[in-house]
């Protein structure tokens, strides 16, 4: 497995805060010092196959989850339905891996991501997973890279 270069931690906030900037014209904020206290409705996963093995969640609660999805397919928050946030948050998932996989990575890399995947259980902070919390208009959402043992 190769290993993760530079500061991991910076590229994927900078993969999070450019991926919502660019699809959503939104600005979450990295809040690592606030408790994330949400109750997570949508959970998706995506696996990093090559050369990593791990994977990268999104979690959030129904209403952030909307707003964002609203926001994104410019539609008011009560037309949205499950489904929709399910694809938005997909797109969303897939642009962050592919931007922190880019920047951690040497320049002459190539990597290989799975298909995002509509998650039961989001993990929480401990060995194998790095949780990254933010906020956005009064609201949370959390990045987790859950790291597989080889």
């Amino acid at each position: 497995m190769t290993a993760l270069s530079g500061d991991f931690q910076k590229a994927l906030v900078a993969a999070v805060l450019e991926t919502f900037e660019n699809l959503a014209f939104m600005e979450p904020e990295f809040s690592p010092d606030k408790e994330f206290v949400a109750e997570v409705t949508f959970c998706c996963s995506l696996a990093i196959r090559t050369p990593l093995q791990c994977s990268i969640q999104i979690a959030m609660d129904e209403d952030l989850g909307k707003l964002i999805t609203a926001t994104i397919w410019s539609r008011q928050k009560d037309s949205v339905d499950e489904q929709m946030c399910r694809d938005a948050l997909a797109e969303l998932l897939n642009t962050i891996a592919g931007r922190f996989m880019k920047a951690v990575l040497p320049a002459d890399q190539t990597f290989q991501l799975g298909l995002p995947e509509i998650s039961e259980g989001c993990c929480a902070a401990g060995s194998d997973c790095k949780v990254f919390d933010f906020s956005l208009n009064g609201g949370m959402f959390r990045i987790a890279l859950v790291v597989s043992e080889s």
